[in-house]
């Protein structure tokens, strides 16, 4: 028996927006744990579990997915928040209950073509340092004030919230597109009104979540009271802007410097 009802096909969104995606199951439940469990996958393959087997319901505010419809009129819906562009593709429904005859299960799978069209806006701002999306060895640098009085100074990137790129590591490539990221070893600029440190990271060919996802990196160090024997563990946060367009903070001043590894 078919157990499912879903009627869409394709939904359309600018960028930003949101849409609502929605497949049913014509059964009617009489308690909770009579649900039909609802698991939709989005065009990566990443599943996300919305009714489960006991008709609980989940959503995925970090994702920006949330439910929606109502599960005892056998409905399973998302709504996709603040919508991007790689959000663009096929979503699968699968629908699974359990078979009436009380031996095994009848499931169903349906899909839904979403498009994310670009808005405008996006194409009119400067991006990731001046940097737009599918430029080849992108370098994106950071200047910062070396601290005083420290000891074990490391650093490292976080890329898209969840990859941690170590500073001197090989290229580290996280996805089967083959895009890749050098955290360049740093160096030091030393000047008349201080010392900066410079870190590089080269970016193989930039993309959607390099834009869209914040870049940050992390300073560790540990710091030495001058006065006294009592050292504190100390970390600092920062974020890549995205405006500014800094190839390299060496020609942006008419001081004597000197640079070096």
């Amino acid at each position: 028996t078919v157990i499912s009802n879903f009627d869409e096909k394709e939904k359309s969104v600018i960028e930003g927006g949101d849409v609502s995606l929605t497949c049913r199951a014509n059964h009617i439940v009489q308690h909770i744990g009579d649900r039909t469990t609802c698991i939709w996958s989005d065009p990566n393959g990443r599943r996300f579990d919305v009714i489960g087997n006991h008709g609980e319901i989940y959503e995925y505010w970090p994702d920006g997915i949330i439910s929606i419809g109502d599960p005892d009129e056998g409905e399973c819906g998302i709504m996709l928040k603040n919508t991007k562009l790689h959000q663009s593709g096929i979503w699968k429904c699968q629908l699974i209950r359990k078979s009436p005859h009380g031996i095994g299960s009848q499931v169903a799978n349906s899909k839904i073509d979403v498009k994310v069209i670009q808005n405008l806006r996006y194409i009119i701002e400067p991006t990731l340092q001046g940097y737009e999306k599918g430029e080849i060895n992108a370098v994106i640098s950071l200047a910062i004030n070396e601290p005083k009085y420290t000891d074990a100074l490391s650093f490292f990137w976080i890329i898209q919230r969840k990859y941690l790129i170590y500073e001197g590591d090989e290229w580290f490539c996280p996805s089967k597109l083959g895009v890749c990221y050098e955290p360049r070893r740093r160096k030091y600029l030393r000047s008349p009104t201080g010392t900066k440190i410079i870190l590089d990271l080269v970016i193989s060919e930039v993309t959607t979540p390099d834009l869209e996802e914040p870049i940050v990196l992390i300073m560790e160090y540990v710091e030495k009271n001058s006065s006294s024997n009592v050292y504190n563990y100390m970390s600092r946060i920062f974020k890549v802007p995205k405006r500014r367009h800094k190839r390299h903070p060496r020609i942006r001043t008419n001081q004597t410097m000197l640079i070096f590894q």
